[in-house]
């Protein structure tokens, strides 16, 4: 404690006599405050993320289309194989028809 704050001193009769003692700001002003948003940009941008996803779903559309397209021509395939060997098959039903 220092003495301005100790009681009983000599000439000190109330806490009024006391010299006021403030703290004031350091000589040429505190530094200023930076509050202003300065987030960098970092990263890619919401159109970019936009344009991957949008480039993604266009791919995943074109290789369904080309899987469908694969499918389809297997299938009509399997059908052209079945209508040429369906004179053949019918050909010995009637070869074992006769035989019996």
């Amino acid at each position: 404690m220092t003495e301005f704050t100790v009681r009983g001193l000599k000439g000190m009769k109330s806490v009024l006599d006391m010299p006021v003692v403030q703290d004031g700001p350091p000589p040429g002003g505190y530094p200023s405050v930076r509050y202003a948003r300065r987030i960098p940009n970092t990263g890619p941008t919401g159109i970019a993320f936009f344009g991957a996803y949008l480039g993604a779903m266009v791919y995943g559309f074109y290789q369904i289309g080309q899987g469908n397209a694969e499918r389809r021509g297997l299938k009509e395939e399997k059908l052209m194989a079945r209508a040429i060997l369906i004179p053949f098959l019918q050909a010995e039903e009637d070869r074992r028809g006769l035989k019996e």
